[in-house]
């Protein structure tokens, strides 16, 4: 454990200003791998089920954790090991389905950096579609357009409303047998 840890960036001010990566590159300080394991732990912890010594906990192998965020097992081990180094993430090992997993979860010091429930979304970031505007077209008016493979063009079938593709099967045609009976 170093002597003095660095204190945390301001978890109101950088809520404020919405920018997790930031705050996880900060708290981090510039470990690139530290900084995106600390984001999925952000990610997973408000999801997390698991609960021991009235603890929630994230229950994932190294392996989980280094392919979901494309890294090797090494540098997931190192990342690991700097969080909890900088008293960032508790981890533990524990059975769990007959298997032993890592059970990982934020100290009181990684919680600072959990976006508080009800907080704003960044300026210029929206989490959903605009008050007022719906998301789909209005009933009666939706149209699904027909699909082609590259290159294609539209047919004079499809300009007048038959859907079907040039390098469709005439449907009373027998289709061949390694094509396993589909279309």
């Amino acid at each position: 454990m170093p002597g003095k840890i660095a204190p945390l960036p301001d978890a109101d001010k950088s809520a404020a200003t919405g920018n997790l990566v930031a705050r996880c590159v900060q708290a981090a300080e510039g470990q690139v791998n530290a900084a995106l394991l600390l984001m999925r732990i952000l990610f997973w912890m408000p999801k997390a089920t698991i609960e021991r010594d009235g603890q929630k906990w994230i229950a994932r192998s190294g392996a989980d954790w280094a392919a979901e965020m494309h890294l090797s097992p090494h540098q997931y081990k190192r990342a690991a090991a700097w969080l909890r180094q900088h008293d960032l993430i508790v981890t533990e090992q524990h059975l769990f389905g007959g298997k032993n997993i890592t059970f990982t979860r934020l100290t009181e010091r990684g919680m600072t950096l959990l976006p508080k429930p009800g907080q704003a979304a960044p300026p210029g970031q929206r989490t959903s579609a605009p008050p007022g505007k719906r998301s789909s077209a209005p009933p009666g008016k939706r149209r699904t357009a027909p699909l082609y493979k590259h290159g294609e063009t539209p047919t004079e079938e499809h300009q007048r409303g038959h859907c079907v593709p040039a390098h469709a099967t005439d449907p009373g045609e027998d289709l061949p047998q390694d094509s396993g009976g589909r279309r």
